[in-house]
């Protein structure tokens, strides 16, 4: 069972942020996603390699991912792909 640490629910959409983990809905027009690359390579493996950037109206939201972020990330879409 999932806890619910906080809910917002505003004009524009609705944000949950529970076990951790942040879930948005957000209302039309819907907010683009991007992934984003750094200019440089990164030095250090506590460096970002991606962000992932989400736009719209009145809503942005940007999260920076390490390599192991990334990998964790990439791991998690493989287990959902495989369902």
């Amino acid at each position: 069972m999932r806890e619910t640490v906080r809910t917002l629910v505003g004009q524009r959409g609705r944000f949950e942020i529970a076990d951790g983990r942040v879930t948005m809905e957000a209302a039309d027009p819907a907010p683009s996603l991007r992934v984003r690359q750094p200019e440089h390579p990164p030095l250090g493996e506590s460096e970002s390699v991606a962000a992932l950037a989400l736009t719209g109206d009145d809503v942005s939201a940007r999260i920076e991912l390490t390599t192991a972020d990334a990998e964790e990330l990439v791991d998690a879409l493989g287990e959902v792909l495989d369902r």
